[in-house]
């Protein structure tokens, strides 16, 4: 009788090219001549793959290269541990849903995420997707949400700060993990009195926040630029008309549709605050200058 056995592998999905011209990074699990993919959470151009894949990869692609071959090990040892094989089993497995309340933190950051994504947050879902690497890089395949005291993250942050992170950065991550955690505890997979970011307990390092100002010889070179291309001058009227709406985000201006505009003003609220619980949103009111009205009727 032939022993059958799912292969699993890695694979750059092209089937679908993504708008930035990268594909998704999939596991393929192949099993009796019948095929299924699953997602890694990457996505990456063929070249930068290719050097990914490479023998021996550096810098980024060498610790996006660690994540997905930790992936494709636990893939394998699920694939393994299934007799007989079944697929419908893996996904289960692989995606942690054999059970509704888990206390594992990767699986509950991986549910986060997908949330985020479903929500059309794709920044703070990329944001997220980074600090999970981190932490999955740092600690094992595995840990309990119980076991993430003050001196766990103590630990996280000086290993971050031996390989060159900033405190920005390390701020970012574990902010992300109390997020997870204040979700867990709402969830019940972790009681209040374990959390390990309350008063005496572990506070995210703050990044320096050094805003530095344009000369007016900088913005005038800025303002009179004479673009090369088409894109270049877009780039330009975006920065200028940020400039000349008091600094608005660049994600605020891009949402702004003709009903923002009435009259004399621009009137919208910000993207940042819409999802706040807060009442009584003000909204960001903006005088259109002649030079305002320039750009908009480009």
């Amino acid at each position: 009788m032939l022993n059958h056995k799912a292969s699993v592998s890695l694979v750059l999905d092209k089937r679908r090219q993504k708008n930035d011209k990268s594909y998704p990074i999939k596991l393929r699990v192949v099993y009796k001549g019948s095929s299924r993919y699953y997602s890694t959470g990457y996505n990456m151009v063929s070249a930068d793959f290719d050097k990914t894949m490479s023998i021996r990869p550096r810098g980024k692609t060498k610790e996006i290269r660690q994540i997905l071959d930790s992936q494709l090990g636990r893939a394998r040892s699920i694939a393994d541990g299934l007799k007989p094989f079944e697929f419908e089993y893996f996904k289960e497995k692989l995606l942690g849903k054999t059970a509704q309340k888990t206390d594992d933190f990767y699986t509950i950051f991986r549910q986060i995420i997908d949330g985020l994504k479903k929500a059309d947050r794709a920044g703070t879902a990329a944001s997220y997707g980074n600090a999970l690497a981190s932490f999955m890089l740092f600690g094992s395949n595995k840990i309990s949400i119980s076991s993430l005291t003050p001196q766990y993250f103590e630990k996280y942050e000086i290993w971050m700060k031996g390989r060159g992170r900033t405190n920005a950065t390390i701020g970012i991550y574990t902010r992300a993990a109390r997020t997870i955690i204040n979700h867990a505890i709402e969830k019940g997979y972790m009681r209040q009195d374990q959390y390990p970011f309350s008063k005496g307990g572990y506070k995210p390092p703050e990044g320096a926040n050094i805003k530095k100002a344009l000369t007016l010889d900088q913005v005038k070179a800025l303002a009179t630029y004479e673009p090369e291309t088409d894109k270049e001058g877009m780039y330009r009227d975006f920065w200028l008309l940020s400039y000349l709406c008091n600094g608005a985000n660049m994600v605020d201006l891009l949402k702004l549709k003709g009903e923002n505009i009435r009259g004399g003003v621009i009137v919208f609220h910000r993207q940042k605050t819409k999802r706040t619980k807060r009442g009584n949103q003000k909204p960001i009111v903006i005088t259109i200058s002649k030079q305002v009205r320039d750009i908009i009727d480009l």
